[in-house]
């Protein structure tokens, strides 16, 4: 992958690269982002994951947000259980800024501190109200699990 990547940012030096994915794919696209970075050296990499889990602890972060800022975002759908695992009691924390779609619309949420979460967006919640339902559900439409109209 690396080396295909590498011949299309010599072949398009202008364009950007987005790498985006869900859940588990969503901790794989970050992961895979920063390996192209320091492989390949695109200038414009930008990440935007869906319903991720935390990928890495404090320092991964540090060095994370350093490199991304402003190009990085994760999506969570609301009460969204996957965004709060691993435990941040164990170590983990999340990378780049938040955008939490919740009923009322999208809302932009940036620490201030670089290896910190928001304690604004869906970390303002207990995990009493988080659910995997709102796993499968983002930007309107059901992206993961079996569609309502084959429950039916």
């Amino acid at each position: 992958m690396l080396e295909s990547v590498a011949k299309l940012v010599h072949q398009h030096p202008g364009y950007s690269i987005r790498f985006t994915g869900h859940s588990l794919g969503a901790a794989l696209a970050t992961l895979t982002v920063l390996d192209v970075d320091e492989l390949v050296k695109p200038k414009n990499l930008e990440l935007i994951t869906f319903g991720s889990p935390r990928v890495g602890n404090r320092d991964f972060t540090i060095y994370f947000n350093s490199l991304f800022s402003g190009r990085s975002f994760r999506v969570v759908h609301d009460r969204d259980m996957v965004a709060h695992l691993p435990p941040r009691l164990v170590g983990y924390n999340h990378i780049a800024a938040e955008v939490w779609e919740t009923e009322e619309g999208l809302t932009l949420c940036d620490s201030e501190d670089d290896a910190e979460e928001s304690s604004s967006c869906s970390n303002s919640l207990t995990p009493f109200e988080w659910t995997t339902d709102d796993h499968l559900f983002y930007l309107g439409l059901q992206i993961a699990g079996e569609s309502r109209a084959a429950a039916q």
